[in-house]
Formats: structure tokens, sequence, C-alpha cells
């Protein structure tokens, strides 16, 4: 017995083009929040740091939140000789939800 799914590759197809507009749409909103709460709690010194966190559009289905500071990773983690002072874990931590939220609600509007 043969089958033929040509269509339900067709549809697979449609079904994956059409989510990555609002999965990047989800993602970028979700990235600009993390990167606005990241910087209101970052601890400031000279604000340099705080200044430097920006989202990053990796590709479609990838978004970043950076710091160029280049002891932002010192600052989040701590060292032998300083505390963490963390600030993008906490931010993302708070916008996780509601980007996972926001991501199943699209999914439900393109299926």
């Amino acid at each position: 017995m043969e089958a033929d799914i040509s269509e339900l590759l067709n549809l697979s197809v449609s079904l994956a083009a059409a989510s990555i507009p609002a999965t990047d749409r989800v993602l970028a909103r979700g990235a600009a929040q993390i990167t606005a709460t990241a910087k209101q709690i970052a601890p400031v010194d000279t604000g340099y740091m705080r200044s430097s966190i920006t989202p990053k559009r990796v590709n479609h289905m990838e978004h970043a939140i950076i710091s160029q500071a280049n002891y932002s990773g010192f600052v989040e983690n701590g060292t032998v000789h300083m505390r963490p002072r963390p600030f993008m874990r906490p931010a993302l931590d708070k916008h996780l939800p509601s980007i996972a939220d926001a991501l199943a609600d699209a999914a439900v509007r393109i299926f």
C-alpha cells in the first residue's frame, strides 16, 4: 500500500512559512522587554554597561540581549573578589513566561 503525502508536505511548508513572521515579532517584542528590564536593574557606576545593553536579532528564531561592556559577565556572575549582581538573568526570568504564552497564542492563531 502506498500513500501520497505530497499535500501534507506542502501544508507543512506553508505552515512553517506562516509561523516565521509571527515568531519573529513575538521574540523581538520579548527581547525589547527583557532589554528594558535589564537596563532598569543593572548596577550603575558610570552608566556605560547599562547603556550598552541592546537586543540583537540573530535570525527569525533567535534574538539575543547583549551588553557591549566587556565586564558585564563579571558583574552578572561575580568573581572571587566581587559578589554577583545579576541583571540579565532576572530580566529573562521575569519575561520568559509571557513570551512563552505569546508564542503559544501565535501558534494557535496560525494553526
